[in-house]
C-alpha cells in the first residue's frame, strides 16, 4: 500500500506521471503491461474502481504468463514433494531491521517492543545487515547482484525471510507490525501460516495471505520459494514488480497441490489487521484504539507518514500500551 500511496501522490505532477511511465515499462513484459499498470494507477488516482480492477487483473495475467514460461521447470522440481520438506519445531520469531534496532525509527521501535513482549517464550531473533549471514547463507550471485544496487535491500530482505523460514522454521513478522496480545503457540505447530483475512485488495493475494507475516515449519511452499528466488535472480537483474514475492507464492500456489493445501488450510483470521494504520493521518478516538487493541491481535503500521498529531497520539497509546504490558510481566 505504500507504494500505491507513493504512486498516487507523484501522479499529482507531469514530471511524476512521467516517472511512473518510465518506472512501469519491463522489456520482459513488453508494453502492454507498461500500458496496463499506467492506466491501473491513473484510474485509482482517479478512484474508478471497475476500470481500475480491470487493468490490474491484466497486470496479474502478463506476469503470471511470464513466469509460467520462464520457470515452469523450476515448478515441476517440486511436482513430486506432496509433504514438509523437513521435521522442525522452532518456536523462534524473526524480525528484521537492516540498520539496526538502535537506528529504528520510533514507530518500528515500538513494534519491535510489542514483538518481544508478547513473545511468550519464543526467541525473538532480529535481523541486520550485520549479523544476518550468522542465520543463513544467500547464494552468492544473490549477494553479488545486491551489492551491484540491482537488488533492492527490500527485496533482498524477501530473500533472506524465505530461506530462514525454510531451513530453520519459525515465525516472521515485519518491523512494522505491531502484536497487542500473547502470540499463539499453535502458529508454530501448522507447517504453513499467513495472515488471511479474506478482504479483496488489488494485490494478487486478494486477502489469502500476507508477505509481512509468515510461518512454517518444514513448509512446501517456503522451499518452493527459496528455489524460485534463486532461479530467478540467476536468471533476472530486476524485479519484475515491486510486489514480486506475492506473485511468486501465487505462482507456487497454481502449480503445486500441496502449497494449494497449505495455503487452504489456513483458516480465516487478524480481519482488523489494517484497521489502526489510518490512525497515524486521522483523528481518532483514544478508547476504541483501546477496544481495537484488545480483539485483534497483528496490526501493520506503516512508518512512512508525514508527521503529525494524530501520528504522536498514536504512537503515545502504543507506547502506554507496551508500558502496561512490561509493568505485568515483571
Amino acid at each position: 500500500m505504500d507504494l500505491i500511496w507513493k504512486n498516487n501522490f507523484e501522479l499529482r505532477t507531469d514530471l511524476g506521471l512521467r516517472r511512473v511511465c518510465k518506472e512501469s515499462y519491463k522489456p520482459q513484459l513488453g508494453f502492454g503491461y507498461a500500458l496496463a499498470r499506467v492506466s491501473f494507477i491513473v484510474a485509482q488516482r482517479c478512484r474508478l474502481y471497475l476500470p481500475g480492477q480491470w487493468m490490474n487483473g491484466i497486470c496479474h495475467r502478463i506476469v503470471l504468463r511470464y513466469l509460467e514460461k520462464k520457470y515452469g521447470d523450476v515448478a515441476l522440481e517440486f511436482n513430486n514433494l506432496r509433504e514438509r520438506t523437513q521435521d522442525v519445531t522452532a518456536c523462534k520469531i524473526w524480525c528484521c531491521w537492516w540498520q539496526g534496532y538502535d537506528a529504528a525509527p520510533p514507530l518500528v521501535k515500538l513494534c519491535l517492543d510489542s514483538i518481544r513482549l508478547q513473545a511468550g517464550g519464543c526467541e525473538v531473533c532480529l535481523i541486520s545487515r550485520e549479523n544476518y549471514g550468522n542465520y543463513v547463507s544467500i547464494p552468492t550471485h544473490i549477494v553479488e547482484k545486491y551489492n551491484q544496487g540491482r537488488i533492492s535491500t527490500a527485496h533482498f530482505c524477501d530473500v533472506i525471510r524465505v530461506n530462514l523460514l525454510a531451513r530453520c522454521g519459525g515465525l516472521w513478522i515485519d518491523a512494522t507490525v505491531f502484536v497487542s496480545g500473547g502470540i499463539p503457540q499453535d502458529i508454530f505447530a501448522r507447517s504453513f501460516y499467513s495472515i488471511r483475512d479474506g478482504k479483496s485488495r488489488y494485490n494478487i493475494s486478494n486477502g489469502r495471505w500476507t508477505t509481512f507475516l509468515l510461518a512454517s515449519q518444514g513448509s512446501v511452499l517456503m522451499a518452493f520459494l527459496s528455489r524460485m528466488y534463486e532461479a530467478y535472480w540467476e536468471r533476472e537483474n530486476e524485479v519484475l514488480d515491486y510486489f514480486l514475492f506475492d506473485y511468486l507464492i501465487e505462482f507456487a500456489y497454481r502449480n503445486n497441490l500441496a502449497v494449494t493445501n497449505e495455503i487452504d488450510a489456513v483458516p480465516l483470521n487478524n480481519r482488523c489487521v489494517h484497521d489502526l494504520q489510518p490512525a497515524l493521518m486521522q483523528h481518532f478516538d483514544p478508547e476504541q484504539i483501546g477496544l481495537m487493541l484488545e480483539s485483534g491481535l497483528f496490526f501493520k503500521l506503516t512508518y512512512k507518514f508525514y508527521r503529525n498529531k494524530n501520528a504522536e497520539r498514536l504512537l503515545h497509546v502504543l507506547a502506554e500500551y507496551n508500558r502496561s504490558f512490561s509493568t505485568k510481566s515483571m
